[in-house]
């Protein structure tokens, strides 16, 4: 079922067996809904990160190479926004998105290596976030999991991995992947 404010856990106590994890869902539940009656429906989260007493017990430089991605990750989101206001496009998530990974891409699509122009990005049916591993296949909606390209790319390569798409065609696959390791992060690149 559906509930405005996450529900109290008494009910799911005789899964809770382990104390530090009922404490540590209790305050998160209490922080979530203190978010929810603040903002209400519309407050829009998208990814939140609990935080568990063996975080601490890491290392000064684990920590400081978290806190120096986590930088440069506002850091592109920043980027993304002032493309979106050069370009007119209202700054919504999905926009964020797109343009970050417009920017990541050197302004060409994943699958085609075509270059995307400001056009497509004002059309809505131009472009599509693709997930490399299919979602339904994987549920990961991760930003590690996503590239952009044009739709008809998208269609083509239907509910499969990139591999399984594309591979069938030689000269295609091997652009693919030259494209992938010279412009994606090497996580994505490692998905293709």
């Amino acid at each position: 079922p559906k509930f405005k404010l996450l529900p109290p856990l008494k009910d799911y106590e005789p899964y809770l067996a382990n104390p530090v994890v009922a404490r540590a869902l209790s305050e998160y539940r209490k922080v979530c809904n203190a978010l929810l009656k603040k903002y209400g429906k519309d407050c829009k989260v998208h990814k939140i990160h609990i935080e568990l007493g063996r975080e601490v017990g890491k290392s000064y430089l684990t920590r400081q190479q978290y806190e120096n991605e986590q930088k440069e990750n506002l850091r592109k989101i920043n980027e993304a926004k002032e493309l979106l206001a050069q370009y007119h496009l209202p700054i919504n998530d999905t926009n964020i998105l797109k343009a970050r990974l417009f920017k990541e891409q050197n302004e060409c699509c994943a699958y085609s290596k075509a270059k995307i122009k400001e056009e497509h990005l004002r059309d809505d049916k131009a472009l599509e976030i693709d997930h490399i591993y299919p979602y339904s296949r994987s549920f990961d909606d991760s930003y590690m999991n996503k590239v952009l390209v044009f739709t008809k790319e998208n269609q083509n390569k239907r509910n499969q991995t990139p591999y399984e798409a594309f591979s069938k065609d030689k000269e295609k696959w091997e652009m693919i992947k030259s494209f992938a390791k010279n412009f994606l992060p090497h996580k994505k690149y490692k998905r293709i």
